[in-house]
């Protein structure tokens, strides 16, 4: 069973670009997708972590709140 841990991000206008490097950068090498919008508000990101267990699921939730915290 896969899960996949999807996050949507309201991202200061002018700001998206340097979010997505930001998003890329610390997804490193896990299987990530970063969507950003081409219709309708543009200042809205995504971002899919796929994880093939549970433990592995929490440890990307933490990863992501640690993130939201020392970027914020």
């Amino acid at each position: 069973m896969k899960y996949v841990n999807r996050r949507t991000f309201i991202v200061k206008r002018g700001c998206v670009d340097e979010v997505v490097a930001m998003l890329v950068e610390g997804s490193g090498d896990s299987n990530a997708r970063i969507y950003r919008s081409h219709d309708g508000p543009f200042d809205t990101l995504a971002i899919e972590i796929e994880a093939v267990d549970a433990g592995t699921n929490a440890m990307v939730e933490a990863g992501i709140d640690q993130v939201r915290v020392t970027s914020g």
